[in-house]
């Protein structure tokens, strides 16, 4: 049974149960995730072949491609689907255009 405590994404999770979880929140109740000090909602996320040193559930980078997180492993995916607090659903390099991320060090 699904409910509103499975929405927080687990970053230390490989990339691919990480994209299959926000997958099976779909349509409710939707994955989600803290961005700029705000939860976001997360509909989609697609796998990367980049690898970073950096802990999971950090952003590496932004971009055309959407915003890209460590995952567990050093792997990295991106969200590219999300929706901000009382905004519409977008795509994750239209909510770059408006929004400066602090990528994580």
């Amino acid at each position: 049974m699904l409910d509103k405590s499975m929405c927080p994404i687990n970053f230390d999770k490989s990339p691919r149960e990480v994209v299959k979880w926000i997958c099976g929140l779909q349509p409710w109740p939707v994955a989600t995730m803290e961005l700029e000090g705000k939860t976001v909602r997360v509909f989609g996320a697609s796998y990367s072949q980049n690898r970073t040193d950096k802990a999971p559930g950090t952003i590496v980078s932004t971009g055309e491609k959407g915003i890209e997180v460590a995952c567990a492993g050093g792997e990295t995916l991106y969200i590219t689907e999300l929706q901000a607090p009382g905004k519409k659903r977008m795509t994750a390099a239209d909510y770059l255009r408006g929004h400066n991320i602090r990528v994580g060090d």
